[in-house]
């Protein structure tokens, strides 16, 4: 076991090792030393930032003139390059007394190693530390590129957070380099940016040279690297930089047992606890002064032990071993065994990380490991017992040892996130619509992007009083009340989705979490290999999603109770040479046997988009069958698909353009794939979402008209009634972050039926969240009637709203059907008369009153033979002409190869209309 451990381990030993003969050999360089060092040669360096490289490694400092050892800088700058498009080019760039050079799209840092310095057959694991500006206010990049030892391309990521501008260094292990001149030029490596960047200083150490412990190898020195978080300590008053003299406590200093405790109690926000501790012991004889007010404190917490002969040794030196005893004391005391595990059990917790620090166990503790641990302990984010995000820094906050804003102005993701930990108030804009006379209200994520979780997701509680959304910069979602006007931090997390209970489901570290909205109680509902597209049956017992399809994942559903999941596709796209993955995967809310995924890609080029799968009978079917032109190119062309609430309809888009066929718009299927129903197509729609009790959806409009009204840029929202069909225009020319996926507005209701929201940009093109209340429209759920005519056929009206205003009254004392004008008469035919897919024909016969010379037309949709046919929506009609002569006269009219399973508008049989003008119909029957 032991071997094991060691042999699974040796690199990391190694470099623990190493770092006690390099605190030895080499001291470290802190910021204050490197401010000193730099302001003797007439420079000034920010205090958060260390410039200066270990003396015996490779590095590049790219000052004017530039420094370098052990591998030279491909500088364009010496050799007159003054074109900002030539790969060399670069330029001084100075921020904050640090002087660097900045290099634009076009342009790379080209590095060459000396390889006389390393072995290029041994030697692949390099310790890599870059220093870098972040512009911000956005998250940013850069790449290392080099070559591996498979002779592929290599590329470690940077990104840079974009919080505050400032000053920071990044440190990664590659473990892979054949650094062999296969860049561009012939460079080992390169920097590659995307738009343009500023490095100060690259840095490498030959780990593999380490780990061999070769007795002649150049060692070269590891850094100390936790300034920037001792300087944020610093700031937040948990941590002293200087001494008692105002000394920099340099952070390659060693510490007492007597001061390692101290400050862990001022790091861990005691300090009044300690100011009105007593200066003597009564356990403790040798302790004394702020030792013993430590030693009291830490008794009463139950950090320490007591020992039997009374003795803490104060001015012994303190080991990392027993720090982390203290640390795991202080926040897991429930552990066993902790001295003998601590090293473990804080690898567990995170309060050490090997990309943070080097730290050996049972050797003498120095600061720069001390500040790392503080930090860590502070913003870790557990993973066992207490299972979820560490919320001590939010305690420490409440106390008001420091603000939100002094977490956010760190400039470090893991920090700055915690601003919005307790409420922070940030009040919405109110937005007056000229175009719709409509007041809507507007918020950012305080200044930067605010993103809604995926477009077929919730992000509203069910009263429409909270939305939550995610932030790019931090990785994790928060919420917005819209009553206080505050954001709050919620979790980190991958994937989300609101359930009709107000719980907040998400993905994160490997498992599905739940948390309750209205506690804001967090639990791991299971262990989950689902990363994207997250949303959750009603019954809470099965969750849908994908492991990364569009990257070879597959789709499918998990059992939330027993954790099994069924995966239904790996690849399923290969057989679609048009698609680029599987999307919007959605478990069917009401009836989770049914898993709902689509084709990604250009729509207008896929001719299959939406597919389901039965559970309970292993089938997988082309859900919706898309409508074909003559020469076999798509006719109708479909996306943003989403589940009613209850599970019984499938919503989506039928697109229009200048390809498509037949009707667009806003439509529904029921979960069977019967009675598709057009339910709006006044516009030209974008993306859909409906309302929680069903009666309602909300759509987006790009580039289109408000009826006939000349066309205006950008995007608009209307709200649709799905029993009636009517729209109304919500907002017009809102602005968009980007006509590219996901940035578009991508419109939601919340379950409560009272809400419509959006995305938009303001005036400063950040990204944030639209919406306003229109419960006074949808609080009146206008809902049609069916009135028989016969027994055979039923008329589907709703008197006061919408379409079907059609009704029977009574006209020159005969009862009649009385059709508005610029109305029709909808009529289905009785599923228990004549339940057929298509008959070939259907004879009418029709009473009406001879008024006029517009003609009656009754249209109808024919049966479906080849997918050409299924674009083609209401394609036949009839005619009955009128005299004017006046009287009542009956026609007769036969309907050919009618399709009678409700295929015509608004899932009626056929439609009576007069293009226009009032209509008297007093009887419709079907001659046998």
């Amino acid at each position: 076991m032991k071997k094991k451990f060691i042999k699974k381990n040796r690199r990391f030993i190694s470099l623990m090792l190493s770092l006690i003969m390099i605190i030895s050999m080499v001291p470290a360089v802190t910021a204050q030393d490197a401010a000193s060092t730099q302001a003797e040669s007439g420079s000034n360096v920010d205090s958060n930032v260390s410039i200066i490289p270990g003396k015996n490694n490779f590095y590049v400092v790219l000052t004017d003139p530039i420094q370098q050892n052990k591998m030279t800088y491909r500088d364009g700058k010496p050799l007159g390059i003054t074109d900002t498009s030539d790969p060399l080019y670069t330029e001084d760039f100075t921020m904050d007394g640090i002087t660097a050079r900045k290099t634009y799209a076009a342009n790379k840092v080209y590095i060459d190693m000396d390889k006389t310095k390393y072995d290029p057959e041994k030697d692949s694991r390099w310790m890599v530390m870059i220093t870098y500006y972040d512009f911000g206010p956005q998250v940013g990049y850069f790449y290392f590129d080099y070559t591996t030892t498979s002779g592929g391309a290599g590329r470690y990521t940077v990104e840079k957070p974009g919080i505050t501008p400032k000053w920071s260094t990044v440190r990664f292990f590659i473990d892979d380099a054949k650094f062999n001149s296969g860049m561009d030029n012939g460079a080992d490596f390169c920097l590659t940016t995307r738009t343009y960047n500023a490095w100060a200083k690259i840095e490498l150490i030959n780990v593999a040279e380490i780990e061999r412990g070769d007795s002649d190898a150049d060692v070269g020195a590891i850094p100390t690297v936790n300034n920037i978080q001792a300087e944020s300590l610093n700031s937040m008053g948990l941590y002293d930089v200087y001494d008692e003299n105002g000394d920099t406590q340099g952070l390659d200093e060693n510490m007492t047992r007597g001061d390692m405790l101290y400050e862990l109690l001022k790091g861990w926000g005691y300090q009044a606890e300690l100011d009105a501790a007593a200066e003597s012991s009564a356990y403790f004889t040798d302790v004394s002064g702020k030792y013993a007010k430590a030693a009291n404190v830490a008794l009463d917490l139950g950090i320490v032990s007591k020992p039997a002969d009374k003795k803490f040794n104060t001015q012994r030196l303190a080991t990392a071993r027993e720090m982390l005893t203290f640390a795991l004391r202080h926040f897991f005391p429930e552990k066993e065994n902790i001295y003998e595990n601590a090293y473990n059990y804080a690898s567990q917790e995170r309060f050490i990380k090997n990309t943070d620090f080097v730290l050996y166990p049972d050797k003498p503790l120095i600061r720069d490991n001390f500040v790392a641990v503080v930090f860590n302990s502070l913003f870790m984010r557990t993973t066992l017992e207490s299972g979820g995000e560490n919320d001590y820094v939010v305690r420490l906050m409440e106390k008001g040892l420091f603000t939100a804003d002094d977490l956010h102005a760190t400039g470090l993701p893991e920090v700055a996130g915690y601003k919005y930990a307790i409420p922070y108030y940030y009040p919405y804009t109110e937005i007056y619509d000229g175009q719709t006379g409509i007041t809507y209200n507007y918020v950012n994520f305080d200044g930067n992007n605010a993103n809604p979780p995926y477009v077929n997701k919730q992000m509203f509680n069910y009263a429409g009083t909270k939305f939550v959304f995610e932030n790019d910069k931090t990785k994790s979602i928060y919420e917005y009340d819209t009553i206080n006007q505050t954001i709050r931090y919620l979790s980190s997390a991958t994937s989300m989705y609101v359930s009709p209970k107000d719980i907040i489901y998400f993905t994160d570290q490997g498992s599905i979490w739940a948390m309750d909205w209205n506690t804001y109680e967090k639990r791991i509902v299971s262990p989950s290999p689902i990363t994207e597209y997250i949303l959750v049956s009603t019954d809470e017992k099965f969750a849908s999603g994908t492991s990364g399809i569009q990257s070879g994942g597959q789709t499918g559903r998990q059992n939330l109770e027993t954790g099994e999941v069924e995966w239904v596709h790996k690849d399923f796209y290969s057989v679609n040479p048009n698609s680029n993955g599987i999307g919007h995967t959605n478990v069917n809310p009401g009836y989770p046997h049914l898993l709902f995924f689509c084709h990604e890609g250009t729509t207008t080029l896929i001719p299959d988009r939406l597919w389901m799968h039965n559970y309970e009978t292993n089938e997988t079917y082309n859900f919706f069958v898309q409508g074909e032109n003559e020469d076999g190119t798509t006719a109708q062309n479909s996306g943003h698909e989403v589940w009613s609430m209850d599970g019984e309809y499938m919503y989506w888009v039928i697109y229009t353009n200048d390809q498509m066929k037949g009707k667009g718009g806003i439509t529904r299927m029921r979960k069977d794939g019967t009675d598709l129903e057009h339910i709006n197509h006044d516009y030209s729609y974008w993306h859909c979402h409906m309302s929680g009790d069903g009666n309602w959806s909300v759509g987006d409009i790009n580039k289109t008209t408000w009826g006939k009204g000349a066309e205006i840029g950008g995007a608009r929202i209307a709200l649709v009634n799905n029993n009636t069909y009517e729209s109304w225009p919500i907002a017009g020319n809102i602005r968009q972050y980007s006509s590219s996926h996901p940035y578009q507005p991508h419109p939601h209701m919340n379950y409560g039926s009272n809400v419509v929201e959006w995305q938009m940009v303001d005036d400063n093109n950040i990204l944030g969240v639209a919406w306003v209340d229109m419960s006074e429209l949808t609080n009146d759920d206008r809902l049609n009637t069916e009135i028989p005519i016969n027994d055979k056929l039923t008329l589907l009206t709703n008197e006061k709203y919408g379409t079907f205003q059609t009704k029977k009254t009574i006209v020159e004392g005969e009862e009649v059907y009385d059709v508005p004008q610029g109305h029709n008469m909808y009529v289905k035919v009785n599923d228990d008369y004549l339940f057929e897919d298509v008959v070939d024909q259907l004879k009418l016969e029709i009473t009406y009153y001879d008024k006029g010379r517009t003609p009656i037309e009754v249209k109808y949709t024919t049966g479906r033979e080849t997918k050409v046919d299924y674009w083609k929506q209401e394609d036949q009609k009839v005619s009955i002409a009128k005299s004017s002569s006046g009287g009542w006269k009956t026609a007769t009219v036969t309907l050919k190869d009618i399709a009678v399973s409700n295929r015509c508008s608004h899932l009626t049989d056929f439609v009576i209309t007069t293009n226009g003008s009032r209509t008297i119909i007093k009887d419709v029957k079907i001659v046998e």
